[in-house]
């Protein structure tokens, strides 16, 4: 879900003089060059639920996530599925550096608030049980950062360069979170809500578990749409 909002910042460092007539054009030798970046971003902001076609940007809301699954190679398993989330409109970049000559870009996010709503299975061993449930599950992670190194090289092609981005470091820190499972005990309430208050309650230690999954499924993300875009926008015509 942070992949796009990351992605949309590194096309407005990356291709000012491709994008269209809507979005501020930030000048190379503008000694406020990132301050200018950051401003045309939050400026896209109403933009970003219904998506930027002319840059084959998706639409931001509802962002889908087929899968996800936490705990993999450990005793506990929990899957996501078909997960719809919502919120990532009122995100704000809080660092950004665009280093033209290493063609390498610095991203920096945070997002207030997501909600989110989909399909989960749980199995997870206890000292007195093995919990083992599947239904519906909603909830929300709030105070969410995200920091972003993407980095590539440039290729030729039709005596024309461009970007072709290899290697992301991508860093995820959530701040909190709730959630609510149906079907967690499907005959015993009380069961049900005294285990959902208990995950809650330790929601940092399960956060710290999910936030390696959260930074690899946003970075394959982030790599698969930059270059999408980028393969069509010569360096150029965006850095004359």
């Amino acid at each position: 879900m942070l992949s796009q909002v990351l992605l949309l910042a590194v096309l407005v460092a990356a291709a000012a003089a491709q994008l269209p007539d809507f979005i501020p054009v930030c000048a190379r030798s503008d000694p406020n060059l990132e301050d200018c970046i950051v401003k045309a971003v939050d400026d896209l902001r109403p933009r970003l639920m219904k998506g930027i076609p002319e840059l084959d940007v998706p639409a931001m809301g509802p962002f889908k996530i087929d899968e996800v699954v936490v705990g993999p190679g450990f005793s506990y398993r929990i899957v996501g599925k078909n997960l719809l989330v919502t919120g990532l409109e009122d995100f704000r970049v809080f660092r950004l550096k665009a280093d033209l000559d290493r063609n390498t870009f610095y991203i920096g996010v945070e997002i207030p608030a997501v909600r989110y709503t989909g399909q989960y299975t749980m199995n997870i061993p206890t000292p007195f049980m093995r919990v083992n449930g599947a239904g519906f599950v909603n909830g929300n992670a709030t105070n969410i950062r995200a920091n972003a190194v993407l980095e590539g090289k440039i290729v030729k092609r039709d005596g024309k360069s461009y970007y072709n981005f290899k290697t992301i470091d991508l860093d995820v820190k959530l701040g909190d979170y709730k959630l609510r499972m149906d079907g967690l005990f499907r005959d015993n309430k009380i069961l049900e809500d005294l285990v959902l208050n208990m995950i809650n309650d330790r929601s940092k230690e399960f956060a710290w578990m999910a936030e390696p999954l959260a930074e690899r499924a946003a970075a394959q993300k982030v790599l698969q749409w930059a270059n999408m875009i980028a393969k069509n926008l010569p360096i150029e015509d965006m850095f004359p």
